[in-house]
């Protein structure tokens, strides 16, 4: 876009304190936002200036309220475009557009946000005409997560379209710009709602000064992005479908099951349609259940992800000639097609019956080398994730419960990583972990410069698990097996934790419901640690003889021959933490989305109560921390 294009716009070279106006990147009626570049550093970012044209007016440099009479109006949206810019720094996930910076100036205000390379949705909308089902998921699933995190924090998107989702260029992943909160203050105040909807994404109550908001409102705009990418027409005004209703004649908005059915599944046709009724009571009242419908399930009963119908992990879909789309980003493996899983299973029945060669078999047990981890191949299959509402000590973290498919073996270490087996690392790098951790002595719990993974506060001999080691660590320590032995050692995903503690059970603990079996199991509060702090409470009455971490193996195994999956040392997950398991991978692999600055660890410890010790339960922390009580397991992927 020139900057002839929008009159009021900046023109190029024009110095925004430490930015130099490049070109402009887009023009409305709330604002102007320019490609900028920063004159210290040389980077590139998206510049948003605040320029309602309804009722102000750029006078030389400065930004002026056209009249007195909307001067209050201006500086009312204003002060909401400055919480927008404060609320929106805050967040942290990456398909949501990250603010880095904002300032006032010029009678104004300004946003600086990342710059997205990328074409918009709706270019490649008007490209492509329509979606496929498959096609609009992969763009939905990392929006609606991260849109997510921002419902939780209060606060909506109020102009989600086509137009303010970005298709980045490098990978093809989605991001969803340019809120709409700040005009929806200025409407409450100005006399035009040009300003503040966007036509046919925005539901009735966007149009009303007093209008009530909330996730139903953003549902209706994604409702709206699905009907357009499924019928290649954006849906009918909703003040002209309210309007028609109130009359008691037929709503002028067809509903999507009568103009698609059979292009998509009767699920996803009827939560569109849900998604897009006027009155907002009708729609679905939160992301969690309108996803969950949208891919047939109530909230709280097992959903899946869309994977994509790519033949590899990580691989950008192509449909013949057709422009690509995005999809997920997988560390490790997406799940395969029937008709893919059929074919590889032939060919390895092949060299198995032929040349004699059988693949890994679930039970199997290896090391890689003399001072590597036990490992255990564990099988495909799958189970439900998370835990039911009714389960005693549940969190809401641990939530929707949803199927996750595991499509292909992997290897897990049989018993979390030994001092002995860390040792080796250190000795064979010279890798130093740090000179100080966060240990429980003296009835507190202190940072202490003097604990580390070889002296954690209390005995450990070479086969207890190495505490005092941080989420770095862990990964020093895989990428160094890697190395050493031509093979993919990681740590785990969340989900194929779960997987290999539930050992296929779906009690809360996998010797049952109840706690009464802790002491067989797994290492945590029992009457033996109480009998050394007497302060702790809710211990169980039986005495597993440990009162801080017990040699591996101690316990006995799940039905996988997993030792010690709960209890003993909080373990290391590979992923960044969500609050919730909303817009979840369900393949098995790594959630790389989200609150990446910290990361899960699951399975308790010696030091937790019974009750935290459960297959479901969650907990997170920085990635560069080290606690007395938490240690790492690693996991291994098979060559197929």
């Amino acid at each position: 876009m020139n900057t002839q294009d929008h009159k009021q716009a900046l023109p190029p070279g024009f110095r925004l304190g430490n930015y130099r106006v490049v070109r402009v990147l887009g023009a409305g009626g709330f604002g102007v936002t320019y490609l900028c570049e920063h004159g210290g550093l040389g980077v590139t970012v998206a510049v948003k200036e605040y320029l309602p044209n309804d009722i102000a007016v750029r006078s030389g440099d400065a930004v002026t309220p056209k009249s007195t009479a909307d001067r209050e109006g201006y500086q009312w949206g204003l002060s909401r475009f400055l919480d927008e810019a404060r609320t929106l720094a805050r967040f942290e996930h990456r398909n949501v557009v990250r603010v880095r910076d904002y300032f006032e100036a010029n009678g104004t205000a300004y946003i600086v946000m990342d710059y997205e390379d990328g074409e918009p949705l709706d270019r490649v909308l008007e490209r492509k005409g329509t979606l496929t089902e498959a096609q609009i998921k992969r763009v939905l699933l990392p929006i609606v997560a991260g849109l997510r995190q921002v419902h939780a924090a209060g606060f909506l998107h109020r102009d989600v379209k086509p137009a303010n989702i970005f298709i980045r260029r490098s990978d093809e992943s989605p991001v969803l710009l340019d809120f709409g909160s700040a005009r929806q203050a200025l409407g409450r105040l100005s006399r035009s709602v040009t300003a503040i909807a966007s036509s046919g994404y925005s539901p009735p109550e966007q149009y009303e000064s007093g209008g009530e908001q909330g996730p139903w409102t953003d549902i209706y705009a994604l409702s709206a992005l699905c009907y357009r990418a499924v019928t290649g027409i954006a849906p009918v005004e909703a003040t002209r479908r309210q309007s028609r209703l109130l009359r008691g004649e037929e709503d002028p908005l067809s509903r999507l099951a009568e103009v698609a059915g059979g292009r998509c599944s009767q699920a996803f046709l009827t939560t569109v349609d849900r998604g897009l009724r006027v009155v907002e009571r009708e729609r679905q009242g939160s992301l969690d259940e309108w996803w969950a419908e949208l891919e047939g399930h109530a909230v709280g009963e097992p959903t899946s992800q869309l994977v994509p119908p790519s033949a590899s992990s990580g691989s950008k879909v192509t449909e013949g000639r057709a422009e690509r789309m995005p999809a997920p980003k997988r560390r490790f493996r997406a799940a395969w097609l029937v008709c893919g899983m059929a074919v590889a299973v032939s060919v390895l029945l092949y060299f198995a019956i032929v040349e004699g060669k059988a693949g890994p078999r679930a039970g199997d047990r290896f090391r890689d080398c003399p001072e590597c981890p036990e490992m255990v191949v564990l099988p495909a299959g799958s189970y439900r994730m998370g835990s039911p509402s009714y389960e005693q000590g549940r969190h809401d973290d641990e939530g929707p419960v949803h199927e996750v498919v595991i499509a292909a073996p992997f290897a897990i270490g049989v018993y979390e990583v030994t001092v002995a087996e860390f040792r080796q690392f250190v000795d064979e790098t010279g890798y130093s972990a740090g000179s100080s951790c966060w240990t429980y002595e003296d009835g507190q719990l202190q940072d202490r410069a003097d604990r580390g993974w070889r002296n954690p506060g209390f005995g450990q001999s070479g086969r207890h698990p190495v505490t005092c080691v941080s989420w770095n660590d862990a990964q020093v320590y895989a990428g160094w097996l890697s190395q050493k032995t031509g093979e993919e050692y990681r740590l785990p995903s969340e989900s194929e934790w779960e997987y290999a503690a539930r050992a296929g059970t779906s009690t809360a603990r996998p010797w049952g419901e109840g706690e009464s079996g802790q002491c067989r199991y797994a290492n945590g509060a029992d009457a033996s640690a109480k009998d050394r702090y007497s302060s702790w409470s809710g211990s169980v009455a039986c005495r597993d003889g440990h009162v801080h971490t017990a040699p591996a193996g101690s316990f006995a195994a799940n039905g996988w021959g997993l030792h010690d999956m709960l209890g003993n040392v909080w373990e290391w997950m590979e992923d960044c933490w969500n609050d919730s398991y909303a817009g979840a991978p369900s393949d098995g692999s790594v959630w790389e989305y989200g609150n990446c600055a910290e990361r899960v660890l699951r399975g308790g410890s010696w030091i937790i109560r019974p009750s935290y010790l459960r297959a479901a339960y969650r907990l997170r922390d920085t990635s560069g921390i080290r606690y007395g009580s938490s240690g790492f397991r690693v996991a291994r992927t098979l060559a197929p």
